[in-house]
């Protein structure tokens, strides 16, 4: 047997020895301490050892012994491991040598100041270090800082953003107030602010205005009807209604706007339409008891469906039909309908959110 053969042999032992105290030791499943170097320092003794062993330590652990900065310390830990390297030499012993490369020669002639041998990975080439932006989830698109800027300063959309219906604009809705000098006690400190428009006025403009942002050609009439005699009211409201009718073209719904008083109450009646509180709406439809009104159920019809419209999108908002003897000039218009805004204890914006809603429920029901 050769001298080289032998040498072979023995270094074969000598890791088959290494192997077993390994496994017997129970080596493979201990954990990882957090500190790669003082890992690497105390598992290289076997390098040491054997200058063969020593000749298997990767570039890594070179790199990480020299102080440069390698790969992951995990990586550089799992690659020192006894039985890792272990299994790399013996495929070195049997594998056939390979001419190193003239870099690599030099690098693995150099001797660590601790008796170690050192083979240090390869250097980097500048131009191989390209910085990438990490890939992207799906769905998500990464944009540049200034465009991220922009997004974020960008105003958030209307949580119920009104887009105008192009039939609508030769439908005309009308307003008016019978009583106008009711008011919302709440704001005005009065249940009725005499000889002027109350607060009742507001609530039927703001009404109009959300009408015609649904498209609607609408128009509220600011009359005042109770002043200077309360008694007159619908006989002076009368005339308004018959220029209005007179003046207007395609008109769909003609509405005269109220505020109920309920005797006794203390507070008005609300309800909660998307996290805000708005007044609840009572329908009055006028029958032929008093006066000749003919087509009354007509009227009575139009006032169920607005009903069935408001609990299916706004359950409570209007909170029911009723129908009184006397006509309230609804014998002049079959859309024609009396409506009590909350009461006199509701505030004017639960009056104002709820005139608004209704706007919707009368673009629902013309579409």
């Amino acid at each position: 047997m050769r001298a080289g053969d032998a040498s072979v042999v023995k270094e074969i032992f000598l890791l088959a020895g290494l192997l077993m105290v390994i496994l017997l030791t129970g080596g493979g499943s201990r954990a990882l301490p957090a500190d790669a170097e003082a890992y690497a320092a105390s598992n290289i003794i076997w390098a040491q050892f054997s200058p063969l062993a020593a000749s298997a330590l990767p570039g890594q652990c070179s790199a990480l012994l020299a102080g440069e900065d390698a790969r992951s310390p995990r990586s550089v830990i799992l690659s020192l491991k006894p039985e890792n390297m272990l299994m790399r030499r013996i495929a070195d012993i049997t594998a056939v040598p390979s001419v190193p490369k003239p870099e690599q020669a030099s690098a693995a002639a150099t001797i660590a100041s601790r008796g170690r041998v050192v083979t240090p990975a390869p250097p980097l080439v500048e131009t191989d270090v390209v910085p990438r932006q990490a890939p992207a989830p799906p769905n998500i698109i990464i944009l540049p800082e200034a465009e991220k800027l922009a997004v974020a300063n960008e105003p958030e959309a209307a949580e119920d953003e009104i887009v105008p219906v192009a039939a609508f604009k030769n439908k005309t809705i009308l307003t008016y107030c019978t009583h106008s000098s009711e008011s919302y006690i709440p704001d005005s400190g009065v249940a009725r602010q005499e000889g002027q428009a109350g607060l009742i006025n507001t609530v039927a403009e703001r009404m109009d205005r959300q009408l015609r942002r649904y498209g609607f050609k609408a128009r509220h009439d600011d009359a005042i009807h109770d002043a200077p005699s309360y008694n007159d009211s619908y006989a002076n409201s009368r005339s308004t209604v018959e220029r209005l009718l007179a003046d207007s073209r395609n008109t769909v719904a003609l509405f005269d706007i109220h505020r109920d008083s309920i005797p006794g109450a203390d507070d008005g009646g609300t309800v909660t339409i998307k996290g805000n509180e708005a007044a609840q709406i009572l329908i009055i439809v006028g029958t032929d008891g008093v006066r000749a009104h003919p087509h009354w159920e007509q009227n009575y019809a139009f006032a169920q469906e607005l009903y069935r419209l408001g609990e299916e999108k706004y359950p409570g908002l209007i909170r029911g039909v009723r129908t009184h003897p006397g006509s309230y000039h609804q014998e002049y218009h079959t859309g024609a309908l009396l409506l009590e805004m909350g009461n006199d204890q509701n505030t004017l914006e639960e009056a104002i959110y709820a005139a608004e809603l209704f706007a919707g429920l009368l673009a629902d029901y013309f579409k």
